[in-house]
């Protein structure tokens, strides 16, 4: 972690490594493992997918961590939306699940045939990319829930999917 945070030069990046090089911060939970990790964009919030199903949301400031249950098996990915408000995540289970984070309901958006291996919000946080092992990356309208596009020239597994800085672009 602290050596991705020296690669982002960002204000938020450089504050969270001094912020971690002062008081480094050691979480053990009881995770069967954990698949990915992901921060909240406001640095406080925590989310690890667990192979039982599981998400798991660690408070950074307290430590205290809830558990997010609705997948039906391992979660491979997370990510957070811009304004940290929903958190995404995909499953061996072939689905994406929308989070509420205040809330901890979540909305189901389905269409892939195989695993979900990525997730990523789109920086408006309008648009979503979910990546498989289905050869496809779909683009859905986080609002609707919708499909709004379909990549499917992957020859292989889609393992990842990341936006553009100004969201005109994706790369698979």
């Amino acid at each position: 972690l602290r050596e991705s945070l020296e690669m982002e030069d960002s204000v938020l990046g450089r504050s969270l490594w001094w912020r971690l090089a002062a008081e480094p911060l050691e979480w053990r939970a009881e995770l069967n493992s954990a698949h990915d990790v992901a921060f909240s964009p406001d640095g406080r919030t925590v989310a690890a997918t667990g192979s039982d199903g599981t998400v798991t949301l660690l408070d950074v400031a307290t430590q205290a961590a809830r558990h997010l249950r609705g997948h039906e098996d391992a979660v491979f990915a997370a990510a957070f939306s811009p304004d940290g408000r929903v958190l995404a995540t995909g499953s061996h289970d072939r689905t994406v699940r929308l989070w509420d984070i205040e809330t901890g309901r979540s909305r189901l958006l389905r269409g892939h045939g195989e695993a979900v291996w990525a997730v990523s919000f789109s920086p408006d946080g309008r648009r979503l990319a979910s990546a498989s092992w289905d050869k496809t990356v779909r683009v859905w309208d986080v609002e609707h829930g919708e499909i709004v596009r379909v990549l499917d020239a992957h020859r292989d597994q889609a393992t990842s999917a990341v936006f553009t800085a100004d969201g005109r672009r994706l790369f698979t």
